[in-house]
């Protein structure tokens, strides 16, 4: 699932298949005994990815809309990005 969510974000700029893909990308981490301790660290790289992919195509980003791709809710995505 990793490289599936590289080909959605960089090859096709599916953010909604990104999103889905990254709640897979998360489970499988969890299940591996060498990237478990990674996963965090995954999760902030993955998210600022999107964000920045995300910032790179549109000239006006809604806040609520970008939260929803981050899979955070509306706060915590204005404190993150802040």
């Amino acid at each position: 699932p990793i490289t599936q969510f590289v080909e959605c974000l960089y090859v096709n700029f599916d953010f909604e298949g990104a999103q889905d893909t990254l709640k897979r990308c998360e489970e499988t981490i969890k299940q591996d005994f060498f990237l478990i301790g990674l996963l965090d660290d995954f999760l902030e790289s993955a998210r600022l990815t999107i964000f920045e992919t995300y910032c790179r195509i549109h000239q006006v980003i809604d806040i609520d809309m970008l939260a929803h791709k981050l899979n955070m809710d509306r706060d915590a995505a204005e404190h993150w990005i802040v």
